[in-house]
C-alpha cells in the first residue's frame, strides 16, 4: 500500500519570530537571522529527510545569520552542524519551536 505524503506544516508567525533570534550555530550574530530548515533525518524525533524540492515543516527550522546559512549550504548540513558543536540540530529546532509556542501561545 502506498503512503500519501503529508501536507507540509507551515507557520509564518514562527518563521518571523525565528528571524528575530540570534544565530543558533553558537556565533550569536544577529538578529536579524534567516530561518534555516534542517533537512536531514532524525528518527529519534520522528523526522524524515526532506527530498529534493521538498522543504521540511517549519518547526524544523533554526535561526542562522546569513553568512552561517550560506556556509552551512556550502559545506553539507550534517558535517557543518557537527563542526559548530551542535550534535542534534533537529532537537535544537524543536526546542526553539517549543519556546516559541510557550511564549506566543
Amino acid at each position: 500500500m502506498l503512503r500519501q505524503r503529508q501536507p507540509r506544516q507551515s507557520d509564518a508567525r514562527y518563521l518571523a519570530w525565528l528571524r528575530t533570534q540570534r544565530c543558533a550555530c553558537g556565533c550569536l550574530r544577529g538578529p536579524p537571522c534567516e530561518a534555516a530548515h534542517v533537512r536531514m533525518a532524525d528518527h529519534a524525533n520522528n523526522k524524515t529527510e526532506a527530498g529534493t524540492g521538498r522543504k521540511p515543516d517549519d518547526r524544523f527550522a533554526l535561526p542562522l545569520h546569513w553568512l552561517c546559512h550560506r556556509d552551512q549550504h556550502a559545506h553539507g548540513e550534517r558535517d557543518w552542524w557537527m563542526r559548530q558543536g551542535v550534535t542534534d540540530p533537529v532537537a535544537l529546532a524543536l526546542a526553539y519551536y517549543t519556546t516559541f509556542c510557550t511564549e506566543k501561545g
